[in-house]
């Protein structure tokens, strides 16, 4: 026969091959859109968790703009217009802060906006538009709330601000309004240029987009060449090559993911192939008999597998999508910003590759087999029913059915012994994933966050990417009397701060030098991650001069600090510390070292705010005390701490950085419910038991649930590839059945040798799956849960306890129903069946 013959006669075949076999086609099919929408949900939302990471972070900087610069006039802003790298510019100018009591202390800047400002502020009006006459005004959703409006387009409120020491009002229509961020620190309100020209040197802002994605390096140079060096800017630090691998960092759940889809899927193809393959052995053999090529037939069995993936992968892309979106928000949940699905041609591209290398690498061995294939042998036993050639002993005291069932699952070594890996697999996937999940100590989690049941903050040491203000607003004396003033709460300790200098006397510099650069600087090795750290120890090193943090503390704090299992070294006398002659420093905790701590011996003088203090005790301070926004150039820092008294009397004007109240616990849900409501209203970040747990369940939400779909797609796939096994089992054991029948044989036997295999996999997929379980959950999981504070191992096989019944019932109804449904057939009909 000549090749191009020979060519159509294999396409020919193989067309009909795959209509013969709609089973077969629609597992495959099945199989195929289950991997292709696993990997496209995942890169989907690894793609949107990179994208809505950074949205949050932006929103917490307050703009998307590259560069913002302050302070500029005219000519400068025309300037920059003519500068070739800039892209595209947004201009605003603040007219004043609002100042109306409904905003209850929150920062409310009255501005005129273009458009591409607002768009890059995230404050673009979503209804209505952006004001164009001196008595319109565009505002967001918080604004409407505090003045108690529900439809605010065409509604007037009536505005005061400070001009010139004194407190202007002036009545505004609403002709626009946004959604407010949740994360942002300043709130905006939109008027219109009309009321700038009404006055004289106000200060111009500008937000700019740059070409090229070098931020810094665009940046720096635009300064250089226009001489506004010396000019009010600010480089948006989201867009930070650090920012984005942390961000990268975020999304490796992902990643990790698809790595075990891809390997889950080649099992699972290999295996279905394979079945496939010695099913289609006799075609093979045939389609050789007529000429073809051992290449020809490798080519037909790849065209085949490739031909039934492409329904799959159409509506595996589709699917991928849909559940992406639809997991979107409850992956999501804790960003505190409107998620939003984002796709790139590289997430569906990769889903191809992916798919492709499956598929490929599960039918290479296959297909290569098909072309080895010998006619000759492979014919001459289609009339026989399969023997090894030697005979099987019997075991006394087993019945015969048990015998001739463990023979069977022996008979394809391969096939079983992948088809009880992937349940194996997906079952201790499975139950190690429930064990982390169920480790999560909350207790533990609470004595290490949150110093009390509630805590307030300001909103500068939490929520923006400003640097924190030592003097804000937040915790006013009265909001703090006001929430003292409760039924339940009964104590309360206030914590406030100051950043300050201090020149190192000869034997502090000497502690912190021989601590950080013992065993050949490996501290300093580890800490070069961090640069600013890293300038700061080096500055100290050359100038004897350290940055340094002065903790104001009272109340419960005070209590808790002088805890002794918080103390390093030396003693803290309460009464003597309260006197105001004493400070505590912050020691090093966790590292053994024949070193002194890398601060103040006990009983050194270290001079603050012009007066000297002895170091009464060195102490590992807890977590929510130290905890909070670093300013530039005190990453490399001392702390102290001393009563507020003496903190009061230094730094008067300072404000409370935090306060932490305990309550009865009888009264510990109505101060909730009443606090949630009004730091809402205040705007004042909160910290509760209830808001930590709902935190950390948001904050793991997503990782667990990619580690949870991934291992119950691996444990469906191993389900689907045993079931694929057993229905082709018996299907391809027709005539085998029939000549038992014919000899003898009841259907009854037969079923229940049938019922044996199946029981026997699972057995075996379940024997393994409790003793790897045990196994790897008291090693892996355990020396896992160890280096997470947040767990106290917790073991549990609740998982397999489930799985266990629905996998024996699958083993039994099955193999049941497949027989079932042969035995429709009479016996005469079978035996003749495969003979053509």
């Amino acid at each position: 026969m000549s090749k191009g013959r020979s060519d159509t006669a294999i396409r020919r075949l193989s067309r009909r091959n795959i209509k013969e076999h709609p089973s077969r086609n629609i597992l495959i099919v099945v199989i195929v859109t289950l991997l292709v929408g696993g990997i496209v949900a995942l890169n989907v939302l690894g793609t949107s968790a990179y994208y809505n990471i950074q949205s949050f972070y932006l929103q917490q900087f307050g703009s998307k703009g590259h560069l913002r610069m302050d302070n500029l006039s005219d000519s400068n802003i025309e300037k920059l217009k003519t500068y070739s790298e800039v892209k595209e510019m947004g201009k605003s100018v603040l007219v004043g802060n609002a100042v109306n009591q409904e905003f209850h202390g929150k920062t409310v800047e009255i501005r005129y906006a273009d458009e591409n400002y607002a768009e890059y502020t995230f404050a673009k009006p979503e209804q209505g538009r952006m004001p164009e006459t001196r008595d319109e005004i565009a505002v967001d959703t918080m604004v409407l709330k505090d003045f108690g409006i529900e439809n605010g387009i065409g509604q007037s409120i009536e505005l005061k601000w400070i001009e010139n020491e004194e407190e202007v009002k002036k009545s505004f229509q609403i002709v626009g309004v946004w959604e407010n961020s949740k994360v942002t620190s300043k709130h905006k309100i939109w008027v219109s240029e009309d009321i700038v020209n009404d006055y004289q040197q106000l200060a111009q802002t500008v937000e700019i987009m740059f070409e090229s994605k070098n931020i810094e390096e665009s940046s720096r140079e635009m300064l250089q060449t226009l001489q506004m060096e010396e000019m009010s800017y600010k480089i948006n630090e989201v867009y930070n090559e650090g920012v984005s691998q942390s961000i990268k960092m975020d999304t490796l759940a992902y990643v990790i993911g698809v790595i075990a889809i891809l390997i889950s899927g080649v099992l699972i193809m290999h295996s279905i192939i394979h079945i496939s393959y010695v099913t289609d052995m006799k075609l093979y053999a045939r389609i050789k008999t007529l000429g073809a090529t051992p290449k020809q037939i490798r080519k037909s069995v790849m065209w085949q597998n490739l031909i039934l993936c492409i329904p799959g992968i159409i509506i595996g892309l589709i699917v991928g999508v849909v559940v992406a979106k639809f997991l979107l928000p409850i992956v999501f949940q804790n960003l505190q910003v409107q998620p939003q699905l984002y796709m790139e041609w590289q997430d569906f591209l990769l889903a191809l590759a992916l798919i492709f290398f499956i598929v490929v690498m599960a039918v290479i061995k296959p297909a290569h087999t098909a072309g080895k294939i010998n006619p000759s042998d492979l014919l001459s036993e289609e009339d026989n029913i399969y023997f090894k050639g030697k005979s099987e002993r019997r075991i006394p005291g087993l019945p015969v059915l048990f015998q001739m069932a463990v023979y069977n699952i022996g008979r394809n070594k391969r096939k079983s012994i992948l088809m009880i890996f992937l349940l194996v697999l997906g079952i201790v996937s499975m139950g190690s994933i429930y064990v982390i999940h169920k480790s999560f100590d909350l207790e533990l989690y609470m004595d290490e966050i949150a110093l009390s049941d509630f805590t307030l903050s300001e909103r500068t040491l939490v929520d923006s990417w400003e640097e924190y203000d030592c003097k804000g607003t937040t915790l006013s004396p009265d909001i703090l009397k006001n929430i003292m003033g409760l039924e339940g709460v009964y104590e309360m300790g206030r914590l406030y701060s100051q950043n300050i200098s201090v020149m190192l006397p000869d034997r502090t510099y000497d502690n912190l030098i021989r601590y950080y650069e013992q065993n050949d600087g490996e501290i300093l090795k580890y800490m070069e991650q961090s640069i600013g750290w890293t300038e700061g120890y080096y500055k100290m090193k050359e100038t004897h001069e350290c940055a340094a943090t002065v903790f104001g503390v009272d109340g419960l704090v005070n209590d808790r600090l002088a805890e002794k299992n918080l103390v390093l070294e030396g003693k803290v006398d309460k009464e003597k510390f309260l006197s105001g002659d004493y400070v505590l420093a912050q020691g090093m905790e966790g590292i053994e070292t024949a070193y002194e701590h890398p601060t103040y011996s006990v009983g050194d003088m270290v001079k603050i705010g012009g007066k000297e203090y002895e170091v009464m005790a060195i102490i590992s301070a807890p977590y929510p005390v130290t905890e909070g926004k670093v300013n530039p150039g005190y990453e490399f820092s001392l702390q102290f701490f001393m009563p507020n008294s003496e903190f009061n009397e230094l730094y008067p004007d300072n404000t409370v950085r935090r306060a932490f109240f305990n309550v009865d616990s009888s009264q510990k849900e109505y101060i909730q419910d009443y606090l949630e409501e009004y730091v809402e209203r205040n705007n004042i970040p909160m910290i509760s038991e209830k808001s930590i747990a709902q935190e950390y369940k948001k904050e793991t939400s997503a990782s667990m649930m990619i580690a949870n779909i991934v291992a119950g797609m691996i444990f469906l796939i191993g389900i689907i590839n045993m079931v694929n096994a057993v229905v082709t089992s018996v299907n391809m054991r027709k005539k085998e059945f029939a000549m038992m029948q014919s000899i003898g044989m009841t259907k009854k036997q037969l079923r229940l040798l049938l019922i044996f295999e199946g029981i026997g996999v699972a057995l075996i997929s379940l024997l393994l799956s409790y003793f790897l379980s045990f196994l790897v959950i008291n090693t892996g999981v355990k020396a896992y849960l160890s280096a997470k504070w947040t767990a106290t191992y917790n073991f549990t096989i609740t998982p397999l306890l489930i799985i266990t019944p629905i996998l024996i019932l699958i083993a039994i109804g099955v193999p049941v129903l497949c027989f079932n449904r042969m035995q429709k057939k009479e016996i005469i009909e079978r035996l003749d069946e495969d003979i053509e």
